[in-house]
């Protein structure tokens, strides 16, 4: 690999050359204002490409964080009662703006990330994408008419925002990684406490700023910075109080079940994109040009800081001295330096310590019998960046540390595999599951693959996945939920039925039952009172001639049960009413093909499950009847 043009970088010098200063804000946003913390207390942030000072921003603590979370909870009772083109239009807003800023806002990004300018730029494309595509989304939110089972009801199926979402971002994409979760929360009718990473506040601080010039409301969005040291507290407040309803982190997957576990004190909603172990796979009928060079950014964007990259990369035996030829040959071509430097295409790692792992799996890897075949050192530049070279391994075995870790930087181990069935197993033998790729050209391989890999995310010949229309997340111990796509909004809904029962609904019984004559009204009539003295006084005999007669009152006997249910003489109850309907039932000797009166079964069976709910009826006497009726074949 060779330097960029490896000019002296000064923070500060290049700070100084936004063309809007006011996006580098150095105060958290609560309540549609910028404040400090209460205790005034502030923590430094760096440039990873200079290790110089490039600003300080509030060190809020728990307390802090109760004041935005109540600011939140006061600005939802408003915002979810916005329409969603209202939502929509706003979110548009914001997204014009951070396109129309995106230079600044890449350079503020590069500063704080190390991310190359050019990297930078896409990602604030990226993040403008997702609060366009969830802007849009809000008028798709759809609800559902469900077919009733009980006459005259209708069961109405909608969704509603979840509450008071609280968001706690990474530091490898400090744009993109808060817009996805926020533009879902906020198309959704949420309000939402954002806790981006120390590492880099400005990028999120410098989106408030954009967001308040699109007029989202005051308190939908806040924004709180925290120090490493005060992030366990602040971490805590999120999960805890009861007014957030809803939280998002995107993380290692220790961090993710931390915050799980402390969640379920108040049973939140979580969504959790949590650490990966990809895989990259190339198999002996691939385009080894076209796979090279998709690994060359799917392993090395970001200095390898995605959790998407690949981690482990499996080419076929019969193939691979000649991959790793072309690959090693891309790899050279990158530029290392710092992400402002012309024509630099490989910046620095964002933090020191996570320089310190990149290192300790590399000596571990060779001292296991790994070859390094290019990088493997600090660089030496004129700026004391975190910076590593791009490092490629072969003669890796299964005993290397990547294999069951996550590296999280710029090495590229490449292992052998001879078989499809084995290099499968191989891959799928981590606890983690975000995300996998594959080369080859066979269309059965090809779905088989796809789906043997134990993950949420497959680039078949692409080593890039991501976009604003896919559901990003993954199995396993890479998290729950999704993010992006149509699926992303129901993240921050809840799903409600309603059950409207239409009191009109009776009305067929009742044109059923206008219908006779009044003669035959009042034979029925006189047939129930008769029914009815019997009963009281525990004879059978009107049964019995109801059973004589039952060529003649078989016409009667849907309008019979009518009379009982819908008669205003108030002499039967409507459990009274049942009981009797089922006693006519036992005189007819369960011939429920005779009565035809199947309408009638299920619409008992329905009065009795809203009267058991309503507490009118015990549930020993629902079950006397129910059984009744299943004994004479009313349920079948």
């Amino acid at each position: 690999m060779s330097l960029a043009a490896n000019t002296k970088i000064i923070t500060q010098t290049e700070h100084a050359k936004l063309t809007d200063a006011s996006l580098f804000r150095s105060q958290a946003y609560v309540d549609g204002t910028w404040i400090d913390s209460a205790s005034r207390a502030t923590f430094k942030v760096t440039d990873p490409g200079t290790r110089e000072t490039l600003g300080h921003v509030p060190d809020m603590d728990a307390s802090d964080v109760q004041l935005a979370v109540d600011a939140a909870h006061r600005a939802f009772v408003l915002w979810k009662q916005t329409t969603a083109r209202e939502r929509a239009r706003v979110l548009r807003k914001w997204a014009d703006l951070m396109i129309k800023n995106q230079e600044d806002l890449a350079r503020v990004l590069t500063l704080e990330s190390g991310k190359p300018i050019m990297e930078a730029r896409g990602e604030i494309l990226y993040a403008a994408s997702f609060i366009e595509w969830f802007g849009e989304e809000a008028k798709r939110v759809y609800g559902d008419v469900v077919p009733s089972p009980m006459p005259g009801s209708r069961i109405l199926v909608m969704k509603q925002p979840v509450g008071v979402a609280g968001i706690i971002t990474p530091y490898n994409f400090p744009a993109a990684m808060i817009t996805r979760k926020v533009g879902a929360a906020i198309a959704a009718g949420c309000t939402v406490v954002v806790r981006p990473a120390h590492e880099t506040p400005f990028s999120a601080l410098a989106l408030c700023e954009l967001a308040h010039r699109a007029s989202i409301p005051r308190g939908v969005l806040n924004v709180v910075s925290s120090s490493a040291e005060n992030t366990p507290s602040v971490g805590l407040e999120l999960t805890t109080n009861p007014k957030i309803r809803k939280v998002s982190f995107t993380g290692s997957t220790p961090i993710g079940k931390l915050l799980m576990q402390q969640s379920s004190s108040t049973m939140k909603r979580v969504s959790l994109e949590l650490g990966g172990n990809a895989p990259f796979i190339v198999f002996d009928d691939a385009d080894l040009d076209a796979a090279a060079e998709h690994l060359i950014g799917c392993k090395f964007r970001n200095a390898g800081q995605t959790c998407v990259c690949a981690n482990r990369v499996y080419v076929h035996e019969s193939v691979y001295d000649e991959f790793v030829n072309k690959f090693v040959a891309r790899v050279k071509a990158l530029r290392v330096g710092h992400g402002l430097d012309e024509g630099t295409t490989f910046g620095p790692m964002i933090t020191e310590r996570g320089l310190l792992k990149v290192e300790d799996q590399l000596r571990r890897s060779v001292a296991a019998g790994a070859k390094v075949v290019i990088g493997g050192r600090r660089p030496t530049l004129n700026v004391q960046g975190h910076f590593f070279e791009p490092t490629v391994l072969t003669n890796v075995t299964d005993s290397v540390p990547m294999s069951c870790e996550e590296t999280f930087g710029p090495l590229c181990p490449i292992y052998r595999f001879t078989t499809e069935e084995e290099v499968v197993e191989r891959v799928n033998r981590v606890d983690v599951g975000l995300a996998g790729y594959f080369f080859s050209r066979d269309i059965g391989r090809v779905f088989r693959v796809a789906e043997a890999l134990e993950v949420g995310m497959v680039g078949v010949n692409t080593g890039s996945i991501s976009s604003e229309v896919s559901p990003f997340g993954g199995v396993k111990e890479s998290g729950t939920g999704r993010e992006g796509s149509k699926y992303g909004i129901d993240e921050y809904m809840n799903i409600r039925f309603i059950l409207v029962q239409n009191r009109q609904g009776k009305t067929r019984l009742e044109k059923w039952y206008t219908s006779y004559s009044d003669s035959e009204r009042q034979s029925l009539k006189s047939s129930v009172h008769r029914t009815v003295a019997s009963r009281d006084q525990k004879h059978q005999s009107n049964f019995c001639e109801f059973h004589a007669h039952r060529i003649v009152y078989r016409r009667y006997a849907g309008l019979f049960f009518c009379f009982c249910i819908d008669t205003n003489d108030n002499e039967l109850s409507l459990l009274e009413a049942i009981h009797l309907f089922v006693e006519v039932l036992d005189a007819y000797h369960g011939n429920v093909c005779e009565l035809d009166l199947v309408f009638n079964f299920y619409w008992v069976y329905g009065v009795l499950d809203e009267m058991f709910l309503a507490g009118e009826v015990q549930e020993t006497s629902r079950r006397v009847v129910l059984g009744r009726m299943d004994e004479l074949g009313a349920l079948e």
